[in-house]
């Protein structure tokens, strides 16, 4: 009697792990959804559509019968949230879709392929690989920002942000010439100078497409990632540190909204964030704009220097962990991190710039203030600065958040 006791138990804890069944939920506004329990945190529960979709749903949302039904398949010791460490949850395989038509942009044609999230245009064969790691960084950022789901949401059909790859360098410089005309041609002279300062000097930058060639892209966001030859070097990866670091920023800033900037310092915090997240290390090289020499005080920007201080993957923490415990070295300043721009960039500045969001991101406790106040930003319109980031973390004051900081940047955790 008691083997079988103890198998039943066994069998019903085996049970409750399992696939589960799927059903229609259904929420207090009366949308309804065909899908599968997978977890639940925090209050929120995950469901998986059946073309593997996942969707994260607040708990008190859902009709009586739902929550119900959550209590009778839930026992004790669920599934825990993902660490901040580990690789995220898969949401099931993505569908990837290459499509036989081409798209004409400029003098340039492009393969097109679709993702659940992401539409890639590419001149060579790359860009089933670049969706598979768009789709798998735009899960990553979906575990962080639970609500990033109801941005690409249109009643069901996922909306899509855009991305162009092109693989030789004769096709990238015809492509800046026409998008740099277009520009100029729809009046926006600052943008296209911009453009043409720093689009044969950096892998990636975002451009805004005019509306009749965004709708032929069929992109339902701007800005477009736009991928130089250097930039998609890696094309053939699934996982490339760099792509994960452009695509982390573009669905934190398409989820912020266009009405609010987001500064530098936190979108590309968040890239950073994500790229030892998926891929272990660092390969981003930011530029460093110490020697920033303008003829034309405007927009025209002079000699740019990369920095190579980063340049190893896995070293640039190790440094700053000697600058914490050196007494000649800056110990890290909040405040000099959140008026990180492109015009007063240092390799130091850099490293802290990405040490500081390795800590806002350490935990789910962490992640959970984090999201909260990405959800603040985009409902007040105004982004986190000095003075609201440190409440925002249950601290005081920025001295007592910097104390936090730079004992979480002396320890263990932090690596």
């Amino acid at each position: 009697m008691r083997l079988l006791l103890i198998s039943l138990l066994v069998l019903a804890c085996f049970n409750s792990f399992a696939q589960q069944p799927f059903r229609t939920w259904t929420n207090a506004k009366g949308t309804t959804m065909n899908a599968r329990y997978l977890t639940t945190a925090n209050g929120m529960v995950k469901l998986q559509a059946r073309n593997g979709r996942v969707a994260s749903i607040p708990i008190a949302q859902l009709i009586e019968t739902d929550q119900a039904y959550l209590k009778s398949i839930q026992v004790p010791g669920a599934r825990p949230a993902t660490p901040a460490t580990a690789r995220p949850v898969p949401r099931g395989r993505p569908t990837i879709t290459n499509l036989k038509e081409e798209i004409q942009l400029g003098p340039t044609y492009f393969k097109v392929t679709h993702s659940d999230h992401f539409i890639i245009l590419s001149t060579g064969r790359n860009g089933r690989n670049f969706a598979k790691n768009a789709e798998t960084v735009y899960a990553a950022t979906a575990e962080i920002l639970p609500k990033l789901d109801e941005t690409f949401d249109n009643n069901g059909s996922p909306l899509q942000c855009a991305a162009i790859l092109i693989e030789e360098s004769d096709d990238y410089e015809a492509f800046l010439y026409w998008y740099i005309q277009d520009l100029q041609k729809r009046g926006a002279e600052s943008e296209a100078k911009r453009t043409a300062a720093l689009g044969a000097r950096v892998g990636k930058m975002g451009i805004s497409l005019s509306d009749s060639d965004r709708e032929t892209v069929g992109a339902d966001f701007q800005p477009i990632a736009l991928f130089s030859p250097g930039g998609s070097r890696n094309g053939k990866e699934d996982l490339d540190p760099f792509r994960t670091h452009v695509f982390a920023k573009q669905l934190l800033n398409i989820h912020a909204g266009n009405s609010l900037q987001l500064p530098f310092w936190l979108s590309n915090g968040f890239g950073y964030r994500m790229e030892i997240v998926l891929c272990d290390q660092t390969r981003t090289h930011m530029l460093d704009y110490s020697k920033y020499e303008s003829a034309d005080e405007a927009n025209s920007v002079g000699e740019i220097i990369t920095s190579q201080s980063f340049a190893d993957g896995s070293k640039w923490i190790s440094i700053l962990k000697k600058l914490m415990r050196s007494t000649k070295g800056q110990k890290g300043d909040i405040e000099a991190v959140l008026n990180a721009d492109v015009a007063n960039l240092t390799p130091e500045r850099c490293g802290y710039m990405f040490a500081l969001s390795h800590y806002l991101l350490a935990d789910p406790g962490q992640q959970q203030k984090y999201a909260a106040m990405i959800e603040h930003a985009r409902g007040s319109g105004k982004a986190p600065d000095l003075i609201s980031l440190p409440g925002s973390f249950s601290f005081s004051s920025k001295e007592k958040m910097e104390e936090a900081w730079h004992s979480y940047l002396k320890g263990s955790k932090f690596r």
